[in-house]
């Protein structure tokens, strides 16, 4: 398998492409739903998992950057392994019905807490980190102005349904203003609220990186974007913690 991924991943694109791969099947798999019902809801639930899953295989974890969760993680390293073992205890308790689902449980819980190391491993060289850079703006403003796209129809419009189904009665809205709570490109307004409390910090500190060019531009233009779009999610969380997270880039980077 380590070869296969090996391959696949092998040559000068292959941080950009693991990082591409990752960021669309996170944040396009409500897309994908909807526009590809016949699909298998399955397989749009699991791909990132999987590119996930070969891009440690592919790069695996640096020691340089297992020494960064070190010492930013500190003393919670422990509390956090114990919290592990604790759930392989639970995987072999006696009351266990299925090990397919206690699998998934590990997984839900522990599997994507690697996912930020193996980033920062495969974007070691700083062309990489800024093609990443690109890409992540380029599906934040996408996933932004679906967002505002969405706002303007009411809940029953098509643009605005679940992934699965298409009972208007469940869509959520603001009840004040009956403007629906926007979704995105992803299945629910909860994985759009947590691009934006990312996303927005992130691209701007990209942006303000750079003199000038394309990055520096194209990250601040995709943050605004995506300023503009929270509210629409009807989330407070997703403008306190987005501008939040602003306030302390902008004080770290002076």
């Amino acid at each position: 398998m380590k070869h296969i991924t090996d391959r696949a991943l092998a040559g000068v694109n292959g941080p950009r492409v693991f990082f591409g791969a990752l960021v669309a099947a996170i944040c396009f798999e409500g897309l994908g739903r909807k526009l590809a019902p016949a699909t298998p809801q399955v397989v749009w639930y699991f791909l990132k998992d999987v590119v996930l899953v070969a891009g440690l295989l592919a790069f695996g974890i640096g020691l340089r950057e297992v020494s960064w969760v070190r010492r930013l993680y500190r003393g919670f390293g422990l509390i956090l392994g114990a919290a592990i073992s604790w759930t392989l205890v639970q995987m072999a308790n006696p009351e266990q019905r299925s090990m397919v689902l206690a699998i998934l449980g590990l997984r839900s819980y522990w599997l994507w807490w690697l996912a930020p190391l193996v980033v920062a491993t495969a974007l070691r060289k700083e062309r990489d980190w800024q093609a990443a850079g690109v890409m992540l703006g380029v599906v934040s403003l996408i996933a932004g102005l679906y967002a505002m796209i969405q706002f303007e129809y009411p809940s029953d419009a098509p643009i605005n349904q679940y992934a699965w189904g298409s009972d208007a009665m469940g869509v959520a809205s603001v009840a004040a203003t009956g403007r629906v709570r926007v979704t995105s490109t992803f299945s629910y307004l909860s994985g759009f609220v947590d691009l934006t409390i990312i996303a927005i910090p992130l691209l701007l500190a990209l942006g303000l990186s750079r003199r000038r060019g394309v990055l520096r531009w194209g990250a601040t233009l995709s943050a605004g974007v995506l300023a503009l779009a929270a509210p629409m999610t009807g989330s407070r969380g997703a403008v306190l913690f987005a501008a939040a997270g602003t306030l302390v880039m902008l004080l770290s980077a002076g």
